[in-house]
C-alpha cells in the first residue's frame, strides 16, 4: 500500500517517499527488525525502491538520491566485515566503521574523485551520521598522516549536535556537501589525491612521504572541502585553472546551483563574461553544449524568481546597449563585437523557450525588441547573432578621414569577421553577410585611396569572399562595375583582390585592376573582361533580353490610371501588372523563354486595356436566325422537315436565342416522334452554359411528364443530382438546382463574369511567381482551373519570405522582416472574406520585395522606401478593395524596375 504524500513543505525526502520515521540509520532506512538476514535486506530494498518507483514525483531528482540511500544501506548491511558495527546506530562503532569506509574507498575509486567523494557521503548517510562527519574523518586520517602514527578514533558528533539539524534532510545535505566539494575542490584536486595516497600508506604501516608543501598544503584541504557547522561555504579565487574551458565554467555553476543559488548566479555572471568573449573560437558542438547549458541554468531557477531574472540580466547585459532617440548607435569597441553578437544570440535563444515567467519575458523583449520571434525551428542563437551583426555594420564603418589606421576599427572588423564564421549557417550565408559589409563600406566610408583604415578593412573583408564559380558573388561583382554610386577608388580595391583570384593568375595581370583615373567606358570593358573570365557571358546577353521587358513595362507604366468606379478595369489592370511581375520573375532567375511567355500574355493584356471600351451591346434578335422558329412551327405535321431543321440547328456554332430555347426545350420533353425528341436533346445538352435554355427548362418544369429520359436531361442543365421518382420532393429539388444554374449563368455575365476571368488569371500568374520550375514547353503555362487566388498569393509570399531570409540586412530596408510579419498578422485578423485576404497577402509580397531590393542593393533603399510611401498613400485614397489591389501591383512593378531597369523611371 503506497503511503500518501506529505502535505508539509517541510517534510525531507526520505519521509515524502518513504514515509514518517524512515529517515536514520541502513537498518531504519530498510525497515529491518534485529535478527535479518541476507534475504531480508534484499527484500526490503526492492520494497523500498518500488515505493520511490511508484511516487508521484518518482523522476525528480530527490527520487533519485533516495534510491541511492536505498542502495549503499543495503550494501552496507549485506557487507559481513561491517554489518555487526552497522547494526550498532551511530556511537564510536559507526564512526570507525566510516573510517574504515573512507580507506575502501580510495582503493575502489583510484584516489578521491566525484564518485569516490559521493559514496562516501552516502555511507555516512547510510550509517545514520551526519555529513560534518565526513569533514571529521577526513580530518583524522590527514592528522594521522602527519603525525606518522595511530590517531585515536574520533567520536560520533553528539547527539545534542545532531539536534541543532533537526529541519535538515540526509539526503539533500548529502547534494549540497558534494556540489561544494566539486565546486571548490577543482584547483586542489591533485592535491587531495596525494594527501590521501599519504594518508592510506601511513594506515598500511608503509613509508611516508614528509614533503612538507605537500604536509601544510593537506592540512587545509578538509576546511576547504567543508565549511564548519554555522559557517559559510569559503569561496575560491575567482580565476579558474588553466586547463578549465568556458563550458566547465558554466557547468560548475549549474552544479553549485544545489549548494548556494545566490553564490551560483554571481558565478554565472563570471562564466559569460568569459564565454562572450571566446564563443566564436568554439567547436559547433561545444558552442551547443554552452547555449543548452545556459538555458537549463536559467531552467533552474524558475522557482527563485529573482535570481532566474538576475541570471536572464546576466544575458541581456551582453546585447548592444539601447540607443536613445536622435542619436547615432555608439560603435562597438574591440571586444564589444563578439560581447554583443553572443548575447543578442542568447537572447534569441532564450525567447525560443515558452514556459518562461512574466519578469524574465519582459527583459527579453525588451533586449530583443525587433530580434526574430520566438520559434520552434533550429538556428535561433544563429539568427540572433547574425541579425546584431548586420546592424554592427553601419556603426563600424569610418565616417571621416583619419591620417592613421584606426587600430581598433581594424580590431573591431576583425572580431566581426570571426563571429561571421561561427554564426553564418553556411560558406554562402557567410558571403552574403561579408558583401553586404562591403557595400556599406563602398557606399557609405570615405574613399579607400584617401583612408588607410577603410583600404585595409575593404581588403581584408575582400579576401574572405570565397567569389567561386556559379556563386552570387561574382554576379554582385559584376554589378558594382554599372554602379554609379561605386567610385572607382572602390573598385580599385575590389579588383586588386579579383586579380588575385586564381583562374585570374593569381595577380600577376595587373590590368585586371581599374585605376583609380579610370572611365565609364574603361570600367564597362574591364567588367566585360570579367565577365568572359568567370564563363558569365550569358549575364550580358539575359541583359539586352530584358530590354524587351524594361521597354513594355515603362509603355504600361505610362498608361492613365483607370476610373475608380470601374471596377472590373480596375482588376484588368491589376492582372496587367500582375504578368509583367511575373515577366520579370523568370528574368530574374535567368529562364528567357519563360519570361517572353509571360511578357506574350501581358501584352494582349495591354492591348485590351488601350482598346477603346465596346458600347451597350445590342438586344439579341428574338427571332434567332430570322425564321428559323417561324419555319419549325409551320412544319408540326411534317416530321421530316423538322428532322432537317434540328439537325441545321446542330450544326450552329453559337448558342441559341431564347425563342429557339423554348422550343428546343419543349421538343426534348415532348416531341414525336422519338427521333425529334432525342435530337432536340441533344442540341439541348450542348447548350449548358446558355442562360436562355435554363430559363426554358425552368417554364417547362411545371408540365413537364416525369420519364426518366425527361428527369435525366433536367439533372444535366441543373447540374445536380435528383430525388427518386417517388419522392415528393423531387419537383421542388429541381426547381431550386435549375433557379441556381440560371443565377450562376446570369451572373457570368457582364462585369461579374469578367471579374471571375480576371480572378483566375491573377491567380494563375501568382502561381508562375511562387515557383522556380518554368513550364516546359509540352505542359500548359498554368492548371487550367487555379486555386483561388488567395492561396495562390499566399504561396508567393512564402517564396518571398524565403528569399528575403537569404539575405543580410543592412539596416536600410524601409521595414524589417519582423515588422513586416507583424504587420501580416495584424491585416489578416481583420480581414473578411477572400478578397481582402488577397489583399493583405498581396501586401505582404510588396514589402518584402521592397525589403529584398533594400538588402541586395542599399544604394536603391531610398527608392524602394519611396515606392511603399507611394503605396500606402494610394491604399488610404482608394474608395474600393480592387483599387488597392490595382495600386499594390503597380508598386511590384515599380521595384522591378528599380531593380532591372536601372535609375530611369
Amino acid at each position: 500500500m503506497i503511503e500518501p504524500a506529505l502535505s508539509s513543505a517541510r517534510a525531507t525526502p526520505i519521509e515524502r517517499f518513504l514515509g514518517p520515521g524512515r529517515a536514520g540509520g541502513p537498518t531504519t532506512l530498510l525497515w529491518l527488525q534485529p535478527g535479518y538476514t541476507d534475504a531480508d535486506v534484499l527484500a526490503a530494498l526492492n520494497l523500498g525502491l518500488d515505493r520511490v518507483n511508484r511516487h508521484a514525483e518518482a523522476a525528480s531528482p530527490e527520487a533519485d538520491e533516495v534510491r541511492l540511500a536505498l542502495h549503499a544501506a543495503a550494501a552496507l548491511l549485506l557487507d559481513p566485515r561491517t554489518r555487526g558495527r552497522a547494526r550498532g546506530e551511530g556511537g564510536l562503532d559507526a564512526a570507525a566503521a566510516l573510517e574504515h569506509d573512507a580507506i575502501l574507498t580510495l582503493a575502489m575509486f583510484g584516489g578521491w574523485n566525484r564518485k569516490a567523494l559521493h559514496r562516501l557521503t552516502l555511507l555516512a548517510h547510510a550509517r545514520g551520521l551526519p555529513s560534518s562527519q565526513v569533514y571529521a574523518t577526513l580530518s583524522r586520517l590527514t592528522r594521522r598522516s602527519n603525525a606518522g602514527a595511530e590517531a585515536a578514533p574520533v567520536p560520533a558528533a553528539p547527539a545534542a549536535e545532531r539536534r541543532r539539524e533537526p529541519s535538515t534532510d540526509p539526503g539533500m545535505s548529502i547534494l549540497r556537501r558534494i556540489v561544494i566539494g566539486f565546486v571548490i575542490v577543482v584547483a586542489v584536486l591533485a592535491v587531495v589525491g596525494a594527501a590521501v595516497t599519504v594518508s592510506v600508506r601511513a594506515s598500511r604501516g608503509g613509508p611516508r612521504q614528509a614533503e612538507a608543501p605537500i604536509a601544510r598544503a593537506e592540512t587545509q584541504i578538509p576546511e576547504q572541502l567543508f565549511a564548519a557547522p554555522g559557517q559559510a561555504t569559503p569561496r575560491p579565487a575567482a580565476s579558474p585553472p588553466a586547463s578549465a574551458t568556458v563550458l566547465d565554467d558554466v557547468r560548475a555553476c549549474l552544479d553549485g546551483l544545489a549548494v548556494d543559488p545566490g553564490e551560483a548566479v554571481a558565478r554565472f555572471d563570471e562564466a559569460l563574461g568569459r564565454l562572450s568573449a571566446a564563443w566564436a573560437g568554439l567547436a559547433p558542438d561545444q558552442r551547443a553544449a554552452t547555449h543548452h547549458a545556459v538555458v537549463e541554468f536559467v531552467h533552474r531557477l524558475r522557482g527563485e524568481p529573482d535570481l532566474a531574472a538576475s541570471a536572464a540580466r546576466s544575458v541581456v547585459a551582453r546585447t548592444p546597449p539601447p540607443v536613445s532617440p536622435g542619436e547615432p548607435p555608439r560603435p562597438p569597441a574591440p571586444g564589444d563585437v563578439l560581447r554583443w553578437a553572443w548575447g543578442s544570440g542568447m537572447v534569441a535563444r532564450l525567447a525560443q523557450e515558452r514556459d518562461w515567467p512574466a519578469r524574465i519575458v519582459q527583459l527579453l523583449q525588451r533586449a530583443s525588441a525587433e530580434a526574430p520571434s520566438a520559434s520552434s525551428a533550429p538556428g535561433a542563437f544563429e539568427r540572433g547573432a547574425m541579425l546584431a551583426l548586420a546592424r554592427m555594420v553601419p556603426t563600424l564603418v569610418p565616417r571621416t578621414v583619419a591620417v592613421n589606421v584606426d587600430e581598433d576599427r581594424v580590431k573591431a572588423w576583425t572580431e566581426w569577421g570571426a563571429c561571421v564564421a561561427a554564426a553564418a549557417p553556411d560558406e554562402a550565408g557567410a558571403d552574403r553577410m561579408l558583401l553586404a559589409a562591403l557595400d556599406a563600406l563602398m557606399l557609405d566610408g570615405p574613399e579607400p585611396h584617401a583612408d588607410r583604415t577603410t583600404f585595409d578593412v575593404l581588403t581584408w573583408l575582400g579576401g574572405r569572399v570565397r567569389f567561386s564559380r556559379g556563386d552570387e558573388s561574382r554576379a554582385w561583382a559584376l554589378r558594382l562595375f554599372d554602379s554609379s554610386a561605386i567610385s572607382t577608388g572602390d573598385l580599385f580595391a575590389l579588383t586588386r583582390r579579383l586579380s588575385q583570384l586564381p583562374e585570374m593568375g593569381g595577380g600577376r595581370d595587373a590590368s585586371l585592376v581599374l585605376a583609380t583615373t579610370a572611365s565609364t567606358r574603361d570600367r564597362s570593358q574591364l567588367r566585360q573582361r570579367y565577365a568572359t573570365l568567370w564563363g558569365m557571358a550569358q549575364v550580358a546577353s539575359a541583359q539586352a533580353a530584358s530590354e524587351a521587358w524594361v521597354k513594355a513595362s515603362r509603355r504600361v507604366a505610362a498608361l492613365a490610371d483607370p476610373a475608380t468606379d470601374q471596377v472590373a478595369s480596375q482588376l484588368e489592370r491589376a492582372v496587367l501588372y500582375s504578368r509583367l511581375s511575373e515577366s520579370a520573375w523568370w528574368a530574374w532567375l535567368g529562364h528567357a523563354d519563360a519570361s517572353a511567355a509571360a511578357l506574350a500574355q501581358a501584352e494582349r493584356l495591354e492591348a485590351q486595356v488601350a482598346a477603346p471600351q465596346p458600347g451597350p451591346k445590342p438586344l439579341p434578335d428574338p427571332g434567332g436566325d430570322g425564321g428559323w422558329v417561324e419555319r419549325y412551327l409551320a412544319a408540326q405535321n411534317a416530321p421530316t422537315t423538322r428532322m432537317q431543321l434540328l439537325t441545321e440547328m446542330n450544326a450552329l456554332p453559337h448558342n441559341v436565342g431564347p425563342l429557339q430555347a423554348e422550343v428546343l426545350v419543349k421538343e426534348a420533353l415532348r416531341g414525336s416522334p422519338v427521333q425529334v425528341r432525342r435530337l432536340a436533346s441533344e442540341i439541348v445538352q450542348k447548350q449548358l452554359r446558355n442562360a436562355a435554355v435554363v430559363n426554358a427548362m425552368l417554364e417547362q418544369l411545371p408540365t413537364m411528364p416525369w420519364t426518366g429520359e425527361n428527369a435525366a436531361l433536367v439533372s444535366r442543365v441543373g447540374f445536380g443530382a435528383l430525388p427518386a421518382s417517388d419522392d415528393p420532393a423531387r419537383r421542388i429539388v429541381a426547381r431550386r438546382l435549375l433557379v441556381e444554374r440560371l443565377l450562376e449563368l446570369l451572373a457570368s455575365e457582364g462585369d461579374a463574369g469578367r471579374i471571375d476571368e480576371l480572378s483566375r488569371e491573377l491567380s494563375s500568374s501568382y502561381l508562375g511567381r511562387a515557383t522556380t520550375a518554368p513550364p516546359t514547353p509540352t505542359s500548359d503555362r498554368a492548371p487550367s482551373d487555379p486555386p483561388p487566388a488567395h492561396l495562390a498569393v499566399a504561396q508567393a509570399r512564402a517564396r518571398w519570405r524565403r528569399i528575403a531570409d537569404g539575405v543580410v540586412a543592412v539596416g536600410r530596408e524601409p521595414l524589417s522582416i519582423e515588422q513586416i510579419e507583424r504587420r501580416l498578422a495584424s491585416r489578416l485578423r481583420l480581414a473578411e472574406g477572400q478578397v481582402r485576404t488577397f489583399a493583405a497577402e498581396q501586401l505582404a509580397v510588396c514589402e518584402l520585395m521592397a525589403f529584398t531590393l533594400a538588402a541586395e542593393r542599399p544604394e536603391e533603399a531610398p527608392r524602394a522606401s519611396e515606392v511603399l510611401e507611394r503605396l500606402a498613400s494610394e491604399r488610404r485614397a482608394a474608395d474600393h478593395v480592387l483599387t488597392q489591389i490595382r495600386a499594390a501591383e503597380r508598386a511590384m512593378l515599380d521595384l522591378w524596375l528599380i531593380r532591372i531597369g536601372g535609375p530611369e523611371q
